[in-house]
């Protein structure tokens, strides 16, 4: 289906149901502080602050043993392990069939190495130009849209001034001056630099302006900024010195990056398909951004896939990377489809859903006909909000019936539906009642995995690993099981017959292989242990009728 076709339906279906979209929404995604993220100096970015959020939520009680037992799994609630899913530790089986669908939701885990590439050339620049101001502003328009706003709007460059402070102490000392006066000196010097800097950024509207802003708000603290980093080389002025001056990366280097995953996922999305070759099948995906979106559709060009994509930010389709027509489209997420040719699209709407953190809450609605069965039914994708407070899963599940309520009222005999995505549902703040409630609201409705349900042992009751393999991090024990939890959800009903479902991990090597639990169990385990997954999310996928 073409982009003027999915176009034309959206409007068609805001004109039939005007209540949809709200009249205005906020211009970019943005978090605010949590009271649960650390500092800057800590994250620098949204999606670091939203993971360590969900490292934090996700972990068991410290005082619980490294490895789970059956019984403990057992003790879990009903939205993680529920009791009619029928596990079975082994592939899921081929199925020559047309009649059934594949389903597959996922968080994809945005590219973020490509942004840290853009923010570390602003860096290295600031650093460039404390020793030769005649240095050019090192990025384009173009590579200046790779940058996120959350990230302009919270760059450490107070860190830089201390770096600078620091360097120019440690040259007066070199130049045999007493540590007083090269305190003194080095601090004149750095808030007449930190002044100069601003100077330099190219006087353009957008992310320049955030830049400039978030500049301006540093160099008003440098004078506390410097003595305060006076006051630590006072006490021990080696070591304070060689950690200021330390050259932190935050770069993500093979195997972890975009390149190396995109090449992963399709991997992915052969074998899952290979095992259902006639059927119909969607990916609802979540964390597209329109790089993102444009890399994958390559990397799936293959597959002729039909491809619907709404930025959250502007509330329109998905425009080509690097473009924006609203400040801070371009690294936005959107909400994002792709469908095989066998599933005819018939209604396309999109809608808002709380959010206490600021980022923008989306659920994309989807009718469609499998033409091999002419059965319709209709395919919901939504990342609900990481940030639980004011009864926000409460409000949340309200906002998702009340969305898809409208969405039937044109076809109301055409309410078979899936519903999924990463729903942030937190076991510690009551996630097992966000998953009640929809289940209430949704009557009659079941987990996609209360049917025969085939993923690997290890990874069977869990949704989400994260990146990091510090003390908040869903553990592991020795033989890969991992501590319990299901931030991602989906339920299906009003018709919908489940047929079987799985889970995919995939977990590959530091080649770019994806590993086979069945046929590389040792070697995927210490790559699943190495958290070597192509997301900090595992992919749920569901075959129905």
């Amino acid at each position: 289906m073409s982009d003027q076709k999915i176009s034309a339906l959206l409007t068609l279906s805001l004109l039939s149901a005007p209540i949809a979209l709200p009249a205005s929404a906020p211009s970019y995604n943005h978090i605010k502080s949590s009271p649960t993220i650390s500092s800057e100096d800590t994250f620098s970015s949204q999606r670091a602050s939203v993971r360590r959020m969900k490292l934090l939520l996700a972990a068991p009680p410290m005082l619980q043993p490294a490895s789970t037992s059956v019984s403990a799994f057992q003790e879990q609630a009903a939205y993680i392990r529920p009791s009619s899913a029928n596990h079975i530790d082994a592939p899921l089986p081929l199925e020559t069939s047309s009649d059934q669908v594949v389903g597959i939701y996922g968080n994809i885990l945005y590219p973020e190495d490509q942004e840290l590439a853009q923010k570390k050339k602003l860096f290295d620049w600031i650093e460039a130009y404390s020793k030769d101001s005649s240095i050019p502003f090192p990025l384009s328009p173009e590579e200046f849209n790779d940058i996120s706003l959350y990230r302009l709007e919270r760059l450490p460059f107070s860190q830089m001034i201390s770096k600078y402070f620091a360097m120019r102490v440690q040259n007066r000392l070199l130049d045999g001056q007493s540590l007083e006066i090269s305190l003194e000196k080095a601090s004149q010097e750095t808030l007449i630099w930190s002044q100069e800097i601003i100077q330099k950024i190219p006087t353009l509207e957008g992310r320049y302006e955030v830049l400039i802003a978030r500049l301006i708000q540093c160099t008003n603290r440098a004078e506390q900024t410097v003595d305060n980093a006076a006051k630590i080389i006072r006490e021990n002025p080696k070591e304070a010195l060689q950690s200021l001056l330390e050259n932190k990366s935050e770069l993500i280097g093979p195997p972890l990056t975009w390149d190396m995953r995109t090449d992963v996922f399709k991997q992915m999305i052969d074998k899952v398909i290979s095992v259902s070759p006639n059927s119909p099948y969607f990916l609802a995906l979540q964390e597209v951004t329109p790089q993102a979106l444009s890399d994958l559709k390559q990397t799936l060009a293959d597959r002729d896939l039909q491809w619907i994509s709404f930025n959250h930010v502007s509330g329109k389709m998905t425009l080509a990377p690097r473009q924006e027509e609203v400040l801070g489209e371009a690294t936005g997420f959107t909400s994002t489809l792709a469908l095989s040719r066998d599933l005819e699209i018939l209604k396309v709407d999109l809608g808002d859903l709380p959010t206490e953190s600021g980022s923008v809450r989306k659920i994309l609605g989807v009718r469609v006909r499998n033409t091999h069965t002419n059965e319709i039914f209709t395919i919901f994708s939504t990342h609900t909000d990481h940030k639980i407070q004011n009864d926000i899963y409460a409000r949340t599940a309200a906002k998702i019936h009340e969305f898809a309520t409208r969405f039937f009222q044109d076809a109301p005999n055409e309410q078979r539906f899936v519903i999924g995505g990463d729903l942030n549902v937190f076991e510690q703040l009551g996630g097992d009642k966000y998953v009640e409630r929809l289940r209430e609201l949704f009557t009659g409705s079941k987990d996609f995995r209360e049917t025969d349900y085939y993923a690997p042992t290890p990874i069977a009751w869990n949704s989400f690993i994260g990146r990091s393999e510090g003390p908040f991090s869903p553990r592991i024990s020795k033989d890969g099981i991992m501590d319990p939890n299901a931030l991602d959800q989906v339920i299906v009903g009003n018709g919908i017959t489940l047929q079987s479902a799985a889970r995919e991990a995939a977990v590959y090597n530091e080649s770019g292989k994806l590993l086979d639990y069945y046929k590389e169990r040792d070697e995927y385990i210490v790559n699943l242990q190495k958290r070597i997954t192509f997301s900090d999310h595992f992919f749920s996928i569901v075959r129905f009728k």
